[in-house]
């Protein structure tokens, strides 16, 4: 079993044994060793797609990884008390025992004034943007529908666009998300939003995870994510970091 143990950055970083730094919006940075603007990319979409110019990255370039992790700089999967990360050998172990996709643990979005995802999102950003990925999965991919409802007018979901999986899976998905997000580009106007709002698809594509996630109706393995050197609070609290970090207001 090939894995590869992808991180996605924006800034120098530490190299860790058994991991591949991507690093996106054609940066040259320390520690990293593939980039997102090499090769068939979107990387000139990165300040709109976020992690996902490297998402598109491994989906069009990684033809020999059988188990891919996607991870974030700031934000990596670990297991026990102490911050370990998962090794390639652990990772498998995970998948010989029947799980098909490894996963941060849930959260409920109910944190202050019990708002389901729509409702959250809403505060945040722009619900309309939510509305056109609705239209565009009725159109293109109308069996999703009842998963999209289920998520988005939920109060349950997978936060971080965070998880290790088949190269097979991820290709799945990568397929799915670009094409649900090519229609949503064609029909929106972000030009006067501020550089936080413009990161629209990174925002939406965090929903949209659990929707795909949903209708492949995978065994998952639930696991512990590091923030920024603290674990535990990621995966309980995340909202609470973006509310102090950013508010609830929409510029």
């Amino acid at each position: 079993m090939e894995v590869t143990q992808y991180v996605v950055t924006h800034k120098d970083c530490e190299h860790l044994k058994n991991k591949t730094y991507i690093g996106v919006g054609g940066n040259t940075l320390k520690g990293v060793s593939i980039y997102d603007n090499n090769g068939d990319n979107i990387s000139n979409k990165n300040k709109n797609y976020c992690e996902l110019t490297a998402l598109y990255w491994i989906y069009k370039n990684d033809k020999t990884s059988d188990v891919v992790s996607f991870e974030h700089y700031r934000r990596m999967f670990y297991k026990g008390l102490k911050v370990n990360y998962l090794n390639n050998k652990d990772i498998e172990k995970i998948f010989k025992k029947g799980f098909d996709i490894i996963l941060p643990k849930e959260n409920t979005t109910d944190i202050f004034h019990k708002n389901n995802v729509y409702k959250l999102y809403s505060l945040n950003h722009y619900k309309e943007d939510l509305d056109l990925c609705r239209e565009a999965i009725s159109n293109l991919y109308p069996e999703y529908l009842s998963s999209f409802d289920s998520i988005i007018y939920g109060f349950r979901m997978t936060y971080f666009n965070m998880f290790i999986m088949s190269k097979e899976h991820l290709d799945n998905y990568a397929k799915w998300i670009f094409d649900v997000f090519d229609y949503v580009e064609k029909r929106i106007d972000i030009s006067e939003r501020t550089n936080y709002q413009k990161r629209v698809f990174g925002f939406l594509s965090e929903r949209l995870f659990n929707v795909w996630f949903k209708h492949q109706k995978f065994k998952a393995k639930r696991m512990k994510v590091t923030f920024e050197g603290h674990h535990e609070i990621a995966w309980r609290s995340k909202e609470i970091f973006d509310f102090i970090k950013h508010g609830i207001i929409r510029k």
